[in-house]
């Protein structure tokens, strides 16, 4: 087989510092304050401050910052607790045909930590390392052809984590060989815990972060790791994806183009398999003007409907992949608030009624996604749902939407930024590729809290 293992790290070691194209380092400065979002968003859900309290009791203090809050640790615990919070919301960004895996958050809570942990690397150095970084995830993460349950956020993601803080810390080939096997023997992560509405989901993007960050300081002080991490008889693809992948995914372009820029970033908090519904539920609220609805069906492939959570979240996690709160939320009050999510009994009884009329239906055979408002008056309004939700590349958010994602999850987090250094992280992200020291939007972002 293809040294599948051998060729990323030398496309991680060896792709050239001034090689991002500039679309790719415009898309990844978006990233980069659409993640910032996430982490400032999420720093006082449920689970990260227990998370933080406990690796902070154990760690000695350090340089790197944690995002939003008091406190500099080493770069491990930092970017722990910020991938931690960057996902806890499910409002971080997605590889929607990669069985969506959110790999911005945790990368960049581990980059950031490193980059503060060196006293600051340029701007150009960061868009480089990450956007390499993202680059590896995603072609991990595309080269999938089977789904077997695991939650690609870290099991694959991890691998984004050595690629972008392997470029910082100047990792050569051969330690990228063994920061990939040592990433190896640590990744992990699984669905199950969406399933049962488990706080260990956000968990598992922490993890990863420090994982990556682990690896690559082990490889770079000499501990080696499986040479043929990928593409071994129990590599990762024979053993987790149990062959069940396409290398030529993975290397098609590599070294060549990045595919960091793939990724989509989301509009609402909560599951992406939702975020089309909501597109049409949007599209559809100026047709109930004067009118009464009286039952809201939605039509989805068999599989997705069979999935569905169809009764009333007990928890933010059952919010989060509800399809009657989502829709009845969205309807009825015309916003997708993150303290609806957190707290979903605290909802209008408005909304609370409205989910009881919706139901979900398998569609036939080859009719389209849609959903159906049937009236009091006998009426219906069909909307189609889009194959494709806003915030795909294809549908991208617009920088603007991006700042208003920002300021919202900022109103959301336990300790609010003041708007005027909100504008100016957002302004420093967006000009990531020409900033002098990343230092510039940590030390920004930590300013009232230092």
């Amino acid at each position: 087989m293809t040294e599948l293992t051998r060729l990323l790290a030398a496309h991680a070691a060896n792709f050239a510092a001034d090689g991002v194209p500039a679309p790719v380092a415009d898309a990844l400065a978006l990233n980069l304050a659409d993640g910032l979002a996430a982490i400032i968003g999420g720093s006082d859900a449920p689970g990260v401050g227990a998370v933080a309290n406990l690796l902070a009791a154990q760690s000695a203090s350090g340089e790197a910052r944690r995002i939003a809050a008091a406190g500099r640790y080493p770069a491990i615990v930092a970017a722990q607790i910020n991938a931690t919070a960057g996902h806890a919301l499910d409002f971080d960004d997605t590889l929607d045909e990669g069985g969506g895996m959110h790999a911005g958050a945790l990368v960049h809570s581990a980059a950031l930590a490193v980059a503060d942990e060196l006293g600051g690397v340029s701007g150009a150095a960061y868009t480089s390392a990450v956007s390499v970084g993202l680059d590896i995830a995603v072609r991990l993460a595309l080269s999938a052809t089977q789904d077997f349950g695991w939650h690609r956020t870290s099991a694959f993601g991890v691998f984004g984590v050595v690629g972008a803080v392997g470029r910082l810390l100047k990792l050569t080939e051969g330690e990228f060989v063994n920061a990939f096997g040592i990433a190896y023997s640590q990744a992990s992560g699984n669905r199950q815990c969406i399933a049962d509405g488990a706080l260990s989901k956000r968990l598992q993007a922490g993890f990863a972060a420090r994982d990556g960050i682990i690896a690559v300081q082990l490889a770079r002080a000499g501990l080696t790791g499986a040479s043929r991490a990928f593409e071994g008889a129990d590599g990762f693809f024979n053993l987790y994806q149990r062959g069940a992948f396409d290398p030529e995914v993975i290397l098609g372009g590599l070294g060549e183009t990045l595919r960091s820029d793939r990724i989509s970033l989301k509009p609402y908090p909560c599951g992406r398999n939702l975020h089309a519904l909501l597109d049409a539920v949007f599209a559809a609220r100026a047709r109930h003007e004067g009118r009464v609805i009286d039952r809201i069906e939605v039509f989805v492939p068999e599989r997705a409907a069979r999935l569905a959570r169809t009764g009333w979240p007990a928890h933010v996690v059952e919010a989060q992949f509800s399809v009657p709160f989502v829709v009845a939320l969205a309807t009825a009050e015309g916003h997708t608030e993150l303290p609806a999510f957190d707290a979903p009994d605290t909802v209008s009884d408005t909304v609370r009624a409205l989910a009881g009329k919706v139901s979900i239906h398998a569609r036939e055979g080859t009719e389209s996604d849609r959903i159906a408002f049937h009236y009091e008056d006998g009426t219906p309004h069909i909307e189609q749902i889009a194959a494709t939700a806003l915030g795909h590349p294809s549908r991208p958010l617009a920088p603007e939407a991006v700042r208003t994602k920002l300021r919202s999850a900022n109103r959301f987090s336990g300790v609010p930024i003041d708007e005027g250094t909100l504008d100016r992280i957002f302004d420093l992200a967006l000009g990531l590729p020409s900033l002098s020291s990343t230092r510039q939007i940590t030390d920004a972002l930590n300013d009232q809290t230092a």
